[in-house]
């Protein structure tokens, strides 16, 4: 008797004990404040970042409706345009002087070479404007070979 008794309190509690998964896109939630001036302040918390499993997604010149929350790739680019002009003393690398290591679109080679050593983190990206920077257009054929998930319009 004693041994049943045990076997009962040994087992799991039943799966549906467990609340119910919910499905689809996680809501954003809204909270408002009122400062003591009378000023209504209103923040919103996005839906988190889209599980890419540790993957590289790049989504050019596309329109992402819904289901799926991605970042620009701009500040990415930025940081490594700066770090680039940065070292090589110039203000910006595509108007690089004569006789600079950046001339004459040297600067091309360059920054897909540091693009190729420092990937942007994991995770789901837009760009937007391709066909009129050239600096998009180098940094999407360095980044072209690292994606998991690469969609082109």
């Amino acid at each position: 008797m004693q041994a049943a008794a045990a076997q009962v309190a040994a087992q799991p509690e039943s799966p549906a004990a467990e609340p119910a998964k919910k499905r689809g896109r996680p809501r954003k939630t809204l909270s408002t404040s009122i400062s003591p001036e009378g000023q209504v302040a209103v923040t919103t918390t996005p839906a988190p970042a889209a599980d890419t499993g540790g993957e590289l997604w790049l989504f050019v010149d596309t329109r992402l409706v819904r289901g799926l929350d991605s970042q620009p790739l701009e500040p990415y680019l930025e940081a490594m345009l700066a770090a680039l002009a940065k070292q090589g003393e110039v203000p910006d690398v595509r108007f690089a002087p004569d006789g600079h290591p950046y001339a004459f679109g040297k600067w091309k080679g360059i920054l897909a070479a540091c693009v190729k050593k420092n990937p942007p983190p994991a995770g789901s990206y837009t760009l937007h404007g391709l066909p009129y920077s050239d600096i998009k257009q180098v940094v999407l054929e360095a980044l072209e070979p690292l994606c998991a998930v690469l969609v082109r319009s």
